[in-house]
């Protein structure tokens, strides 16, 4: 009924022209003694044919300047690329005993030389969900703070607590195929990696990040708050790719305003931000109102309270109209009708 909002999908054409000048740049650690050249012709043959694998945390050695594990990085990119390149890309050599992740789990690579052919190999995988899990954070430069991979479980009783939160994860990802098929097409296009937060607090938690594609952060505390959850950073992530094509708005303005989600005034892009992700928020809790019973009178509540904070951010971005570029302007007409679907 509704699959013409979820089929606004912004491309990462953009993105992928700024990632080859980052290819061309990428030196990786010496200790592996991987192919460089080998490994940069076949990124430059990916970006030249728009592979829509390189839209993907693995890659974010060469998307984000820290310098964190860059070991386990570079070795977490080279598997990545390896698995998708069926070329000869030659071998890495492992200092000691290591790990890579893969969508359905870790690779355990022992000390010495291996192919990465081989090892690309040994980690695919025919059937996984998505978004896939990243349990302990191994495609990032570092956990945050607040993930099971900082802080892992202690005792037999946060173990428990542990398997039961990817279990509430796996139904939810699941209820989603099965029940929202363009959204959840939507959602995988651009988010293929979920890392779990420990959840503490009882405030639900999620974030994604410009500089690391493909992945958001978030607490497993509930089905429904997963799948919101899931929608809210999509609309983010989309929104990053809209931005690698052009700025939305004035880079010269620095005006504040009020937020429907946050408490301190933000910037215009924070508000607009707001404005792309409560829309799609409204749109999945207008179909789940509509499709199932057994969440309606939920998603029902949702949904108002929903359409209300975007009609608020919808007011603050017309009322500072004249500070959006004109890839903004046309951004706003779409996030607009994707509103409208919502709120019919």
């Amino acid at each position: 009924m509704h699959d013409q909002p979820w089929l606004w999908r912004i491309g990462c054409e953009a993105w992928l022209e700024q990632l080859r000048g980052r290819a061309n740049a990428w030196q990786p650690v010496k200790v592996l003694r991987l192919d460089d050249e080998r490994l940069r012709d076949a990124l430059l043959r990916a970006i030249d044919a728009r592979a829509g694998w390189l839209w993907h945390p693995c890659m974010n050695r060469l998307t984000l300047a820290a310098t964190g594990r860059l070991m386990q990085r570079d070795l977490q990119a080279s598997l990545w690329i390896a698995s998708h390149d069926h070329s000869d890309l030659g071998t890495v050599t492992a200092p000691t005993a290591m790990r890579a992740w893969a969508p359905f789990g870790a690779v355990e690579i022992p000390p010495g030389v291996h192919s990465l052919r081989a090892l690309a190999l040994s980690a695919a995988s025919e059937v996984v969900t998505q978004p896939a899990l990243d349990l302990w954070s191994e495609t990032l430069a570092e956990p945050s703070p607040q993930t099971w991979a900082a802080i892992p479980p202690e005792s037999a009783e946060q173990e428990t607590r542990l398997k039961g939160e990817v279990l509430r994860y796996l139904r939810a990802v699941t209820f989603l195929q099965r029940n929202f098929a363009a959204c959840s097409a939507w959602v995988s296009d651009v988010t293929h990696v979920a890392i779990p937060f420990r959840g503490e607090g009882g405030v639900f938690r999620s974030c994604s990040h410009p500089g690391i594609p493909g992945v958001v952060e978030l607490d497993l505390l509930n089905e429904v708050q997963i799948l919101e959850a899931l929608v809210h950073e999509s609309a983010h992530l989309y929104l990053y790719r809209a931005e690698c094509q052009s700025p939305l708005i004035d880079p010269g303005y620095q005006g504040l305003h009020d937020s429907p989600l946050r408490p301190e005034p933000r910037p215009l892009r924070g508000i607009l931000l707001a404005l792309h992700a409560l829309a799609y928020i409204a749109l999945f809790y207008r179909e789940a109102q509509d499709i199932n019973t057994d969440v309606a009178d939920w998603c029902g509540s949702g949904l108002a309270e929903r359409l209300e904070m975007a009609n608020e951010a919808a007011d603050t971005i017309d009322a500072a109209a004249q500070h959006l570029t004109p890839g903004g302007t046309q951004f706003v007409a779409q996030t607009m009708d994707v509103l409208a679907h919502a709120g019919r």
